[in-house]
């Protein structure tokens, strides 16, 4: 399930960023639905906690409970999206105008900074050679904008003639990598859980493998 999540982001950023809106809009038709869609889960979510507790709340419980999602983690995703679209007005300018090349070099700076970084920086962790934390990549190491931007440039991009005539190494690579993601997971006998922003290696390899099987979906369908 934990691919849902940057499948959507993806999916969003190829629907909504080809798109013309003014911020006017954007506020009107989208952000304030969302925040009433989490005012209305506050509430449900809410009456539940409160009542396996034993206890009553007010209307001003669910604002602050919706303000900060203290009683449901599950729907984090919803205040990531609401903050993907108030970013609307300054990445459709962005991205509209980026060429190719601008969208390799975003995945392969979000690659290094989310993965071999972080690598370098445990392999040395009892050493003075250590990236200063002043050097923050902030937007290549936020895999929400990553997806959000790439699902956008795999919609618009000439890669679409090149999945359909290798749609079967594609989805072959699909499959290895999210094994290989599944054994090493196996393997690690973690204590924390892998995710998409796991910074390293582990967290690396789920991200490529939600990129290939969002590249591949067009081939399937």
């Amino acid at each position: 399930c934990k691919s849902a999540v940057p499948l959507f982001f993806m999916m969003a950023g190829a629907n909504l960023l080809g798109k013309q809106e003014t911020i006017q809009d954007i506020w009107r038709k989208r952000i304030t639905k969302y925040v009433f869609i989490l005012i209305i889960a506050s509430l449900f979510y809410s009456t539940y906690y409160y009542f396996d507790k034993g206890r009553t709340f007010t209307f001003i419980d669910v604002l602050k409970n919706a303000y900060t999602g203290n009683v449901w983690v599950a729907n984090w995703y919803l205040y990531a999206y609401i903050c993907l679209l108030m970013m609307l007005p300054l990445f459709r300018p962005m991205v509209q105008n980026m060429k190719n090349n601008d969208f390799w070099y975003a995945l392969v700076v979000s690659v290094i900074a989310t993965g071999v970084i972080p690598v370098v920086n445990y392999m040395n962790i009892n050493s003075v050679f250590w990236l200063t934390g002043h050097m923050n990549l902030f937007l290549f190491t936020t895999w929400n904008s990553i997806f959000f931007i790439l699902g956008y440039w795999l919609r618009k991009s000439e890669l679409t003639k090149f999945l359909e005539k290798h749609w079967k190494l594609i989805v072959s690579s699909t499959v290895l990598v999210i094994a290989i993601f599944m054994l090493f997971w196996e393997l690690s006998k973690p204590d924390f859980y892998i995710s998409y922003d796991t910074p390293g290696l582990l967290g690396l390899i789920f991200p490529i493998s939600v990129f290939l099987a969002f590249a591949s979906y067009p081939i399937m369908n």
